[in-house]
């Protein structure tokens, strides 16, 4: 990414403005896993449960982000549920701006849903719990 990336959230009343440029980008995330399909992406956005952040230039739209925020019993924190996009060790452009929102909303940690090399890229980040699944 060039020098002149902008990293920002997109309000979901103007998904459909940016939904087909983050689709593909999305979607790859989606289907490495089964909790997701990119509709429900897109329906979380639309209704303000999840929030699109973007990461573009003045040509295109490079990466795009979903965050959730979760309020378990003890902690309000942001999980970034997925992420897609071109040049992927520069992704981490968007945890400081992601932080400092999630700040303004009462949560007190990141949390992110990750296969096990991410930890390469993010290597100030600790493994909170691993998650087990097995399908019945």
């Amino acid at each position: 990414m060039s020098s002149e990336v902008k990293i920002t959230g997109i309000p979901s009343k103007d998904i459909d403005t940016y939904w087909s440029a983050v689709e593909p980008l999305l979607k790859k995330a989606t289907d490495r896993g089964t909790d997701y399909l990119i509709v429900d992406l897109y329906e979380q956005i639309d209704n303000g449960t999840m929030q699109l952040w973007v990461a573009f230039d003045d040509k295109e739209i490079l990466a795009a982000c979903t965050t959730k925020i979760i309020t378990y019993p003890r902690l309000r924190v942001c999980g970034l549920t997925h992420i897609g996009g071109k040049g992927m060790r520069d992704w981490l452009r968007f945890e400081p701006i992601v932080s400092e929102w999630a700040k303004e909303h009462g949560c007190s940690h990141l949390e992110g849903y990750a296969r096990p090399g991410w930890l390469r890229v993010l290597k100030h980040w600790a493994t909170a719990w691993t998650v087990i699944r097995k399908e019945l």
